[in-house]
């Protein structure tokens, strides 16, 4: 178990940053350099690299310093939770955007016929009908319709005056559909 620095030594560093002292923060990085590298090292395999998950780890020291308030936990407990709690924060989000059950996915996978691609499949077969009609049951149905006009080429502007919404209200239902059709449920159902 590693040991965080006493809180004693760093509260003069503390103020010093909060003040904007870049010196303090460095000095606070290097006394708080075995946590970040304990932290960082326990997500070992990560498809992040591990420079780019140390960058993520001092930002958050960073945010860690400038937020604490005396009171309440030690600064180095405070500091080793934002640290992990940020770390995972960007790991998720990594993964979510690596997702393998999102729409283009799908369609780079599905089998082709006749050595087409997975689009000529879909549209050849009913499986087509059977796809829409289960984006139907997870969308609701401002979703489904903002969905299916972006899906016929439709740029969000024209959805918005199609439909006599604003662009910003087309906006959150396509990433609301988009959000709820990579989580993958829809395709669960379908099997």
């Amino acid at each position: 178990m590693n040991q965080l620095p006493s809180d004693e030594h760093s509260a003069a560093l503390l103020a010093s940053v909060r003040e904007g002292n870049e010196a303090a923060f460095a000095a606070l990085l290097d006394r708080y350099a075995p946590l970040l590298q304990s932290l960082v090292s326990a997500f070992g395999a990560s498809p992040i690299g591990a420079d780019e998950l140390m960058q993520e780890a001092r930002f958050a020291l960073y945010r860690a310093a400038m937020s604490y308030r005396e009171g309440g936990v030690t600064f180095g407990l405070y500091a080793k939770i934002c640290v992990r709690n940020r770390l995972v924060s960007r790991l998720r989000r990594e993964q979510k955007e690596e997702s393998p059950f999102s729409l283009e996915h799908l369609l780079r996978e599905l089998p082709s016929e006749n050595g087409g691609d997975a689009l000529d499949f879909l549209l050849s077969d009913e499986s087509f009908r059977e796809l829409c009609e289960q984006i139907a049951c997870i969308l609701s149905p401002y979703e489904n319709r903002v969905f299916r006009l972006y899906a016929g080429g439709l740029s969000v502007p024209e959805i918005a005056s199609e439909l006599c919404e604003t662009v910003k209200s087309v906006r959150n239902a396509l990433d609301r559909a988009q959000s709820k059709l990579r989580r993958g449920e829809w395709l669960i159902r379908r099997r």
